[in-house]
């Protein structure tokens, strides 16, 4: 059977209905019982529930308008790490935020995430942080990129592109002033330092000496679109350390 996990009530008491449910399939008598014990109360406060999922370890089942995915590996203890490859999260501060997508994600005000897909990283990450840019799943993804990218994200990939091709001077070259314009511009970068382009060099030893700014989930500007230009004025040139 399926038995939901009362998530849709503990997002209702923290002012966020998200579109994923996520449910829980089991046999397990003991776990049936806490969950129907639980039912019209909120989840986090169900010590017995945690408790008892943790123990019989059913399989997950996060569904969602356009579709669900079920998960079967284990879940692991809360002083233990998550397995590599598809596992589960129910987090509290970040349902809290009352947010139904990740502040990175560029979802036009009006509009709501049924279900985020993730295809496969051209770049090492994870347990493959040692394998090369896998040059084979960047170009898979270009189609779907030049499809759904922002009017934002096109016009600095273009500009970038067109400065570099016309072999400009990046200490003489204006660069994105918002957080998601640099972001953007240091992806074309890399991603041309990947295929072997010697003229990124220079480029790359100005502006990518930094992580790629993602991590301010707070900042509005990172997703709005349109809500701030990607070159706001040219900056003071700055020579290569």
């Amino acid at each position: 059977m399926i038995a939901p996990v009362p998530l849709w009530r503990l997002k209702r008491e923290c002012g966020a209905d998200g579109s994923v449910s996520m449910c829980v399939r089991t046999c397990d008598p003991q776990l049936i019982a806490a969950l129907q014990s639980a039912e019209g109360t909120s989840l986090m406060s169900q010590s017995r529930v945690g408790a008892e999922v943790l123990r019989a370890q059913p399989h997950r089942v996060l569904a969602s308008p356009v579709g669900r995915v079920e998960v079967f590996q284990p879940i692991p203890p809360p002083d233990g790490q998550s397995p590599n490859g598809p596992h589960t999260h129910l987090l509290p501060k970040l349902i809290a935020k009352h947010r139904y997508h990740s502040a990175n994600a560029p979802i036009p005000e009006g509009a709501h995430s049924a279900l985020t897909a993730h295809p496969r990283s051209a770049w090492p990450v994870g347990p493959d942080k040692k394998r090369t840019f896998d040059s084979a799943a960047d170009a898979a993804f270009e189609p779907i990129l030049e499809r759904f990218q922002l009017s934002e994200d096109r016009e600095v990939g273009q500009y970038v592109l067109g400065c570099i091709g016309s072999r400009r001077l990046p200490e003489q070259t204006q660069w994105p002033e918002t957080r998601r314009g640099r972001t953007k511009a240091r992806i074309v970068l890399r991603r041309l330092a990947a295929a072997g382009d010697e003229r990124v060099k220079p480029w790359r030893a100005l502006h990518d000496h930094s992580p790629l700014e993602i991590s301010d989930p707070e900042d509005p500007t990172i997703y709005r679109s349109g809500s701030r230009r990607p070159f706001a004025g040219r900056r003071p040139s700055r020579s290569p350390k």
